[in-house]
Parts: structure tokens; sequence; C-alpha cells
């Protein structure tokens, strides 16, 4: 989210030094001239949008709940999303995705997953995907998606571990090109 100093050149904060930021989004953009790359020790999404606020830094990229009730007052604006799609939810729908805004084929969605221990008994197992099951279909957890921005998704099994495995490579990559992995 940003407020927007020189839209023809955005200097980018981050809350880490690794992370998910670090790893997936940073190579990501690391090869746009028009993104000048800052990392300035924040110790959170929250710290980082209150500085934002306060007009300290250009921009951030941020989970949406961690700078959402400052944009909702009107004091940054988000000004695109790292999706292939634009968020369908009727509260951000109206923010353009990463390609629309800049006409880079950029996107990058962060895993959100529970994993189990290896070897669970298949009853227990399943007790925690029902349990899941009914946590996601839930009216309370559905506001949650919908107030955080988080994509809707409900996966298990054979989808689940596919889905990983090309995340995984992914990953492996994005941490290559920046500089994060052990040689």
């Amino acid at each position: 989210m940003v407020t927007g100093t020189d839209p023809g050149r955005l200097q980018h904060h981050r809350s880490a030094t690794h992370g998910a930021g670090r790893a997936g989004i940073v190579p990501l953009v690391a090869d746009d001239e028009r993104v000048f790359q800052f990392y300035v020790p924040f110790k959170g999404g929250g710290e980082v949008c209150v500085n934002l606020v306060g007009k300290h830094i250009d921009s951030t990229v941020n989970n949406p709940a961690e700078c959402v009730s400052h944009w909702k007052a009107g004091r940054v604006r988000p000004l695109a999303v790292f999706d292939t799609a634009r968020i369908a939810d009727e509260n951000w729908k109206g923010i353009p995705t990463i390609k629309e805004a800049l006409g880079a084929d950029i996107h990058y969605l962060m895993l959100r997953g529970i994993f189990g221990a290896p070897g669970i008994p298949k009853d227990a197992l399943q007790w925690h995907i029902d349990f899941l099951k009914k946590v996601y279909d839930s009216a309370e957890f559905k506001k949650y998606l919908s107030e955080g921005a988080l994509k809707p998704a409900f996966a298990t099994g054979d989808e689940y571990v596919k889905w990983i495995e090309a995340n995984e490579q992914l990953h492996k990559d994005l941490m290559a090109k920046g500089g994060l992995l052990n040689k």
C-alpha cells in the first residue's frame, strides 16, 4: 500500500530482511528499474504501515490486514495486488493487479496452510480435515477472509500436496534469485 509520492518510481520497504516478502516478492520486482528496494528493519507489518502513514517511507508490500484500517480511514491507498486476477471481494475489487498497474506479469500468493505430523493416524487426520472444513465454511471465517483480502481455497490430500510441491520449487527459484540460499 502506498501514499504515492512519485508514481513513476517507488521506494519499497518491508518489515523483515527474510521471509515471504524477501524470498517471494523482492526477486520478482528486483529487475524493474522503477522500483528502488530499500530495507528498514521494522519489527512487523503494523509498524511498517504506521511509518507509511507517517510518510517516513513511500511504499510497502503488506498483508492487507496489517494496513486495512489506515486504508479505510483514507491515510494510505492500495496500489495493486500480487495476483493474476483482482480480488473478487466487494471491498477489494477496485484494486488492480500488478500487471494492470505496471504492465509487469508479477504474481505471488503466500502459503497459508496447516500441516500434520508424519504418520498421523487416518482417523485423526480425517477429524482435523472435517473440523477445518467446518471452520472454513463458517460465516465467521468467511468474514475473516473478506476483511483480510485472503484468497479462499481449501485443499487436502493429493491436491494440496501437488500445490505445495509446485510452490516449493517456485520458492527455491525465488530464493536463489534473491541470494538467500546457501551455496
